[in-house]
């Protein structure tokens, strides 16, 4: 049943996008959202590499609409680094994606922090002992950005 649904929640979204690139064109936030939404389904349905070639197409789209130091671009930066079937690949654009984050909102806001998190996740998958012991230092700064950010308040 799952699995249908699962299916039927793909075609769908195929159609949305079908629609929006010929109403807005292709790389409108429209457009570009309902990607996204394809990408995403693709994660659920356990389809990395179409889930990958979705999320690089769409933050494409964002790069061209918004720039390189949007939200948006950042955000979806870093889904295409948790995909990419490169982990080396994905490890270099998750910290591009915290670089930019960083300038913009600074080393402890939680957007940045939540990259860091996915960048230990990266670190973790890549199965090296030097990229774990990394990922463990970063598991600690996060902490101690965290346990700071909440003893201001």
């Amino acid at each position: 049943m799952c699995s249908y649904r699962t299916q039927e929640g793909g075609k769908l979204i195929r159609k949305a996008i079908a629609l929006a690139e010929e109403i807005n064109g292709p790389d409108h936030p429209y457009t570009i959202r309902a990607i996204v939404r394809l990408g995403n389904q693709y994660i659920d349905e356990g389809n990395p590499v179409a889930a990958f070639k979705t999320l690089e197409r769409a933050w494409k789209g964002y790069q061209r609409f918004y720039g390189d130091d949007s939200k948006m671009t950042l955000s979806l930066l870093s889904m295409v680094a948790m995909n990419h079937p490169d982990v080396e690949e994905g490890e270099r654009l998750i910290r591009i994606a915290i670089r930019q984050t960083s300038q913009l909102w600074g080393p402890g806001a939680s957007r940045t922090m939540k990259i860091e998190n996915n960048l230990v996740l990266l670190l973790l998958r890549s199965a090296s002992e030097a990229k774990e012991h990394e990922a463990e230092a970063y598991c600690r700064k996060l902490y101690e950005v965290n346990s700071f950010s909440h003893s201001l308040k």
